[in-house]
Parts: C-alpha cells; sequence; structure tokens
C-alpha cells in the first residue's frame, strides 16, 4: 500500500475531503446524507449508544481510545452509556470457577443481563463494541440480534481472525486465522503464552463463527484501510466495512526552542514491534559513527526487556533504557526527538504513537508495515523502510541526524497532517456518516424480515 501523498490542498482545507480518515484524504468516497440525524442537534437528536468494552487486565492503548470515544460523542452532544466489563472480575473473590469461565467466554447470561437492562433504560439505538472478550463474551452479537438494535463492531486488531489480535505467532506472521485457521497460533501458544488458553480461545472463536453470531454485526469499523482489507479478505461483506481512524485531540501549539537531542521508540518490548531490528540498527550505526553516534531512548516493557537492558549496557551511554514512560515525562521525551522510531514488522493496524510524535512536530521512521504507511508519508513527514530491514533503518537515521533541517521539515509536515486530520469534529463527523449508514442498512435487512 503506498503512503499517503500530502499536497497542499490536503494540508489548508479548512474541512478535509472525508475527515478522520487519512487513507481517503484527496480520494473521497461519497458522503452519506445524515438525513433526519443531525450531527449538531440538541441531544433528542442523536444517536443513543451503548458503548461496549471488555477492559483488559492492564490499561493499554485501545482502553484509551475507547474512552476518547466516549468522551468526543458526549462532547458533539449524543447520549453515550457505557456498558464496561473487566477480565480482572473473573479473578477477584465469588468469580465463576475457571472451568465454567470456559464455557462463560462463549455467551455470559450475567453480562448479556447487563447490556438488555441498559439497553431498555437508556433508550439506546446504536450499540458500538470493541473488545468483548472474554466476560463480555460474543454472545452480545446473539443478542443485539435478538433486540433487533443496529451493532458495529471498532477494529483496534485482527479478532476475530487471530487468537491473540495480532495475527502473529512466534516469530512471524500467521495470516491463516483469516481463513479461521488457529493451528499455528495454537501451536506456538500465542494467546498469554499458553498452548492450552490459545486452542481454547481459538475453539470459542471458531464456535462463535460457526453459530453465525459475527453475522449480526452490521458495521466492522476498520482504524486503517489495510485493517479493513484484511477482514474483508477474511469474508467479511465489503459494503458493511468501514474506515475510521481513533480521535486524537492535537496540543494546541508546539513548544518552541526545545532542543532534538535523540532518537526515541515507545512501545511493548517484543519481536513483533522490532525491538530486535532497532537494536541492531544502533549496532550498525555505531560501526559507522563510533563515538559521535546519537542517542537512542527506549520506553516500555515486554519480553526482550532483558535485551534491551543488555544492550544499553553494552552501548557505552548512546542506548538509554527507562522502562514504561508515561505523562509529562513521555511528553518531554517526544517533544526533545529527533525522530520517533516505529520498526514493527507485525501487521501494525494504526498505532497512535505516529500521532504523539506529530502532535510533537517529530518526524517518524517507520516499517512499511500494517496501517504505518497510511499515517506516515515517506520523504514528507517521515521516512519508511522494508519491515526487518536493519541496514535500511540505518540509513535513515543517520540521514535524519546529519540533516537536522530535513528533520524539521518533516515534522512541521506531520504537525500540519495531524492538524487538518484529527480532532473531536473530524472524528465525530465520519462517525456520525456510518452510524447513520449502519442504522440505514439495519432497518433495510430487519423490514425484510
Amino acid at each position: 500500500m503506498s503512503a499517503l501523498r500530502l499536497t497542499p490542498r490536503n494540508l489548508v482545507d479548512d474541512v478535509p475531503p472525508v475527515v478522520g480518515v487519512p487513507p481517503f484524504v484527496g480520494n473521497a468516497k461519497p458522503r452519506v446524507s445524515l438525513g433526519s440525524f443531525d450531527a449538531n442537534g440538541p441531544a433528542a437528536d442523536q444517536l443513543h449508544v451503548l458503548h461496549l468494552f471488555n477492559r483488559y487486565r492492564f490499561f493499554g492503548g485501545e482502553e484509551a481510545a475507547v474512552r476518547r470515544m466516549t468522551t468526543a460523542m458526549r462532547e458533539s452532544r449524543a447520549e453515550v452509556a457505557e456498558c464496561f466489563f473487566a477480565s480482572e472480575d473473573w479473578e477477584r473473590p465469588g468469580a465463576p470457577p475457571r472451568w465454567k469461565q470456559a464455557f462463560l467466554a462463549l455467551s455470559n447470561p450475567a453480562a448479556l443481563k447487563r447490556v438488555r437492562e441498559m439497553h431498555r433504560e437508556r433508550h439506546t439505538n446504536f450499540w458500538l463494541a470493541h473488545n468483548i472478550l472474554p466476560v463480555l463474551s460474543p454472545g452480545v452479537l446473539r443478542e443485539a440480534g435478538k433486540q433487533r438494535v443496529p451493532i458495529a463492531l471498532y477494529l483496534h486488531n485482527y479478532r476475530p481472525f487471530s487468537v491473540s489480535g495480532s495475527l502473529w505467532a512466534g516469530d512471524r506472521i500467521a495470516p491463516g486465522g483469516l481463513r479461521k485457521n488457529f493451528l499455528r497460533e495454537v501451536v506456538t501458544g500465542a494467546w498469554q503464552d499458553s498452548v492450552p488458553r490459545t486452542a481454547w480461545m481459538a475453539m470459542l472463536l471458531w464456535t462463535a463463527h460457526a453459530l453465525g453470531w459475527y453475522r449480526h454485526v452490521d458495521g466492522w469499523i476498520a482504524v486503517s484501510n489495510f485493517v479493513r482489507e484484511r477482514f474483508v479478505e477474511a469474508g467479511v461483506p465489503r459494503e458493511k466495512t468501514h474506515v475510521l481512524a481513533y480521535p486524537f485531540v492535537p496540543s494546541p501549539n508546539v513548544p518552541a526552542g526545545l532542543p532534538r537531542e535523540h532518537f526515541l521508540f515507545l512501545g511493548r518490548l517484543t519481536v513483533a514491534k522490532g525491538v530486535r531490528v532497532l537494536l541492531r540498527t544502533w549496532e550498525i550505526v555505531h560501526a559507522k559513527l563510533g563515538g559521535t553516534t546519537p542517542n537512542l531512548v527506549i520506553g516500555g516493557e515486554g519480553e526482550l526487556e532483558k535485551e534491551v537492558r543488555a544492550a544499553a549496557a553494552a552501548s557505552g551511554g548512546t542506548i538509554r533504557y527507562l522502562g514504561n514512560v508515561s505523562g509529562e515525562t513521555k511528553q518531554q521525551l517526544i517533544a526533545r526527538s529527533i525522530a520517533m522510531i516505529v520498526p514493527s514488522i507485525w501487521w501494525d493496524p494504526y498505532p497512535t504513537v505516529v500521532y504523539e510524535a506529530f502532535d510533537h512536530a517529530c518526524p517518524v521512521l517507520a516499517a512499511r508495515s500494517g496501517g504505518l504507511p497510511e499515517s506516515v508519508a515517506h520523504e514528507q513527514s517521515g521516512l519508511l523502510h522494508e519491515p526487518g530491514d536493519a541496514e535500511a533503518l540505518a540509513d535513515d537515521v543517520l540521514r535524519l541526524h546529519h540533516d537536522s533541517p530535513a528533520a524539521s521539515a518533516m515534522g512541521s509536515t506531520g504537525r500540519r497532517w495531524l492538524l487538518a486530520n484529527s480532532g473531536v469534529a473530524c472524528w465525530w463527523g465520519r462517525f456520525a456518516e456510518i452510524a447513520v449508514e449502519i442504522q440505514g442498512r439495519h432497518a433495510v435487512v430487519q423490514a425484510s424480515v
């Protein structure tokens, strides 16, 4: 997939052709009439959304995005009822025994009862779901059919066609899940590093597909065009698919005068995220520059932490590992970066770290992987390399290390692109269109039943 070309028209239009959807800028699909739905009208005329989400054990990017969506919808005067569940609920005293959880993860009566009650109390007319495993359960899809209410799934990753959600097994991409073949993920214990748990989850997903529950989904909202194409490849009808990136609210301005001191990686320390490629890159750069090697700062936690610590200890101070970073520390690290590095070798759906970099006018050195080329424009807001190619990434690092004006120009371009393609109004404008289209298609189907 080619990178988005940033033309002057893309950057200066008050309203991009299709807001909030970078892959379609300059190539807009026809707008959907809002009909009686007024995106700026009183609350009574808005969607009444039941927002469904099963929280993970640890707070992460998906949960942050889900909460931003609630905020964006409410700021746009839509009615939103959050119906959230938590995976840790099944680890607390009084939780169902493990053997029973295995069955409840397919269809959980207690969770579905709560969903029904909130639906009726709040008079919701649109269900928006994200992660539904394990406590909420795929049974919620069948429940939407019973309640005759349209339901959309927001696709942050590759479930329900991947046990782990990442289409990654061991040390490579595992596309078999797109054909409902989960064998490779199972034999490598791709989910929770456990073969039995992965096998159980694979059987759960296969069963939900076999029972036809996913056919109750009226709309599949992918965070990138790349993700959308993978779901179409898996058999989801194209007319049911949509593309809408995460809502992101840019900072009002970029702090001026801060020195750009280092290159930066922020993310999980895993093979899939390209951490070994990154470490190899710095070996190459050091071999070429010796004592003038630029600094690399790494923030995050994960399975490769020992390797990262060892590389930092052997680097003579050119690699600094900070562990998990957040808040003001994180913002300062980005603001002082020459470039953000995103060397993913898995099909990264659409990482928000790119938005965070552009928010600070920081260019991005990214792999041509997944949805990354849809936000990073090669030679304009950053540089792209082939996934796993440490030599090419090293060349990109050296280029921006030696050419700070070019790095600054790319960062500025990224910042302008972000301002044109993010914000509550951008996300809400496109979401409103998608929701009305889904409601319309659902009404047609119901009328024919």
